[in-house]
Parts: C-alpha cells; structure tokens; sequence
C-alpha cells in the first residue's frame, strides 16, 4: 500500500550511508604487505639460494581521504653462485607515508603519496678462490670483504586506483624516488656514495577497512 510504500523510503533516506574509501579513520592496507620463505636448490651443482622477508605496511585516514602511515621490512638471504661465491645478506627499514585520495568516478581515484624511507643493509661475500669481484649499488668490490649500504630515500608514487568492489582496489601509476643519501661502505674502510634515481611505473593492490562497519 501506499502508507506502507512511504514508511519504506523514509526508512530507506534516514539510513546511514555506507562508508567508502577514504572516509575518517580507515585502514588502508596495500601490496606491501607480504611475507616469504623459501630454499631453491640446484642438483648438479653447489648453487643455492635461502630467503626470507616480511613487509608490514598500514596506513590511517586522519581526516576524509587524508592519510599517514608507514611500512617497515626485514630480509635475509644466504645465496651461493656456481662460482662458488657465498653471499649472505641482511636489510632492513622503515618508510613513512602522507598521502591524498582524490576521487575521479564511482569507481576511479588519484592516490598521490609522498614516502621517506631510511633502510640499511649489511652483505658478507665470500669466495673459494680469491680475486672475485662483484657490484655493490653501483659499486665494484672485492669478494672477500664485508659491505654495509645505507641509504635515505624519498619518493613520489601516484597511482590511479580501481575499485571493483568494495574493500578493494587495484592501481597503476608513475613512481619516482631519488636517494638523499647512499653510502656503501666494506671493511677495509674504504666508502662511496652513489645516490639512485629511479622513473617509471609501479602497481598496487590492496584493501581497506572501516572499524566502525558492523
């Protein structure tokens, strides 16, 4: 009936709009979250590889479509080549997010970030036979020696998002970093710096949650 038909638009108009992307204190959580571990062997040879790394990363809409967050990452990798040439690895770091979503279309935003990253990483190469040398962030060194890399980085990644569904977007943008600082350094004393530059495009996946959803 007609009274019946009106009780339901009213019901349906004082609802509460379902939150979107963007909205006050959300959780944003992309790609870089991710964890892996693993061993890859070779039967005809010494060649082998044991890695693992973890990348938490999250981040938190101050206000609508306003975020902070940050990411940190640890790894270890034991490789040694068919040369024999052992190397053993460990990095680690923090970054820290601002960024801004802007909606295009229902389905379509702009999600420019502004990152600053600091991470290090500390190698240790050694070889069967010695005279090996190997490239280290641009730089030659001597197999046989200890090399510790610590970069600072800032970076712009500005992807246009997708979203097919609710809680989750895809994306794909322009992505630049330059490094403030990177240093690399090997036990001999001997250090150089030779900061990275990097243009080009990088994707994104991920989702997002509102705690105030029931």
């Amino acid at each position: 009936s007609a009274p019946r038909a009106c009780s339901r638009r009213a019901r349906a108009a004082s609802a509460p709009a379902e939150p979107k992307f963007g909205e006050e204190r959300e959780w944003m959580f992309s790609g870089q979250l991710s964890a892996s571990l693993g061993h890859l062997g070779y039967s005809n040879s010494d060649a082998a590889t044991t890695a693992f790394s973890v990348a938490p990363a999250a981040d938190y809409f101050l206000a609508r479509n306003l975020f902070v967050g940050a990411a940190a990452f640890l790894s270890y990798s034991d490789t040694t080549s068919g040369l024999p040439v052992e190397i053993e690895t460990l990095r680690y770091g923090v970054y820290a997010h601002l960024g801004w979503n802007a909606w295009l279309s229902e389905k379509l935003s702009l999600l420019p970030t502004l990152s600053l990253g600091e991470w290090h990483e500390q190698s240790s190469y050694s070889a069967a036979r010695p005279g090996f040398t190997t490239s280290v962030g641009g730089t030659a060194i001597n197999v046989g020696s200890d090399v510790t890399q610590t970069v600072v980085i800032v970076e712009i990644f500005s992807p246009l998002l997708f979203h097919p569904t609710r809680h989750f977007f895809i994306g794909l943008g322009p992505d630049v970093y330059v490094d403030v600082l990177h240093d690399v350094a090997n036990q001999a004393g001997g250090t150089s710096s030779n900061p990275r530059t990097f243009i080009g495009l990088s994707s994104i996946v991920g989702g997002w949650l509102d705690p105030r959803a029931r």
